[in-house]
């Protein structure tokens, strides 16, 4: 990917991220072009794609083990069926 600002060509970087994600502090490390130059952070959208799964990979190891199931399992008790931890 070039830099919009007429830097040249950007560099793929893996940049350590903590977000607030369903209530919980999620720690990850999304990949993004960076400028060499500028600085200026973009992605495209499969690296946007691949980060979105990075965020609920590292989501679902916090909670412990695999989410969806566990999601299932509560909303089942509950009498709701909503697929919430769908991603």
């Amino acid at each position: 990917m070039d830099c919009p600002n007429n830097h040249g060509k950007m560099e793929l970087k893996r940049l350590p991220k903590e977000v607030t994600f369903r209530g919980r502090l999620v720690k990850y490390r999304p990949e993004h072009f960076v400028c060499r130059s500028c600085g200026l952070v973009a992605d495209d959208w499969k690296l946007a794609a691949s980060n979105q799964k990075a965020l609920a990979d590292s989501y679902r190891r916090e909670v412990g083990g695999d989410a969806q199931d566990g999601g299932m399992r509560r909303r089942r008790k509950d009498g709701l069926w909503r697929l919430e931890f769908s991603l």
